[in-house]
């Protein structure tokens, strides 16, 4: 598979070690590549799977905040001495 270059932004201290040391620059590429492989076929995966779905903004919604609800009682369970 061939490759194409990209260009990203980095905060000041971080390019400046990769400039300094290039097997830490190959290092960081090589781990940048991989992740970014990663995440985008999750991502690819997860839009296959919504393709079809008939759920609205307002289900994800509401099912957040149930979700969060539910958290939230159970930390405040376990704060108060609770047990789930």
């Amino acid at each position: 598979m061939g490759q194409k270059t990209i260009t990203i932004t980095l905060p000041e201290e971080l390019a400046a070690l990769l400039e300094e040391d290039e097997l830490l620059k190959s290092m960081a590429e090589s781990l940048l590549a991989d992740e970014l492989r990663k995440l985008l076929l999750k991502v690819l995966v997860l839009d296959k799977l919504a393709e079809g779905s008939e759920l609205t903004e307002d289900d994800v919604a509401e099912l957040d905040k149930k979700v969060k609800r539910g958290l939230r009682l159970r930390i405040e369970a376990q704060i108060n001495g609770g047990h789930e």
